[in-house]
């Protein structure tokens, strides 16, 4: 058992600080708002495995893999930062945020997507005749559009008067 709540979140702030010019801005927001959230919250972190982390909050559970990137909840394989559950295990394990974090939310990737160089358009250089843009055939007409799908049989009609 790794411990009872996480009441002292606070020193794990320092680490998000730590790392945060690791971090795109978006990334470190959102772990500092899932880590605050979790340090108002009474949780169990046990230990299952390593790198395996079983979370208790109340009567729910979710299991962390934190060198897969993944959770029970699935919400930390979606987006690719730490939901909820793994940035309270983080905090409490004191895990630098940059190394469960993808890609993608990590200022070097952001730097290396804009170090190339990229030729500016010139627009008078463009010409005219590959933009043809087709006129639309027919003109809608003014207000509102009638309804034109079938209503199903438990659906009553609104009487317009």
């Amino acid at each position: 058992r790794i411990g009872e709540g996480i009441a002292d979140i606070a020193r794990s702030r320092a680490t998000i600080v730590c790392s945060e010019h690791q971090l795109t801005r978006f990334a470190a927001d959102h772990i500092k708002r899932e880590v605050k959230a979790a340090s108002e919250i009474n949780t169990t972190i046990d230990l299952c495995s390593p790198g395996i982390y079983r979370m208790s909050i109340g009567s729910s559970q979710f299991t962390v893999n934190i060198n897969e990137m993944c959770c029970s909840c699935r919400l930390y394989q979606e987006e690719g930062l730490p939901c909820f559950h793994a940035a309270a295990i983080c905090a409490k394990l004191t895990v630098p945020f940059s190394t469960v974090v993808a890609k993608p939310f990590k200022a070097a990737s952001i730097r290396l997507v804009y170090s190339a160089h990229v030729e500016p358009i010139i627009w008078s250089s463009l010409s005219k005749s590959k933009f043809n843009v087709a006129i639309p055939s027919k003109k809608r007409g003014r207000g509102r559009p009638k309804i034109s799908r079938f209503r199903g049989r438990a659906e009553k009609r609104r009487d317009l008067r």
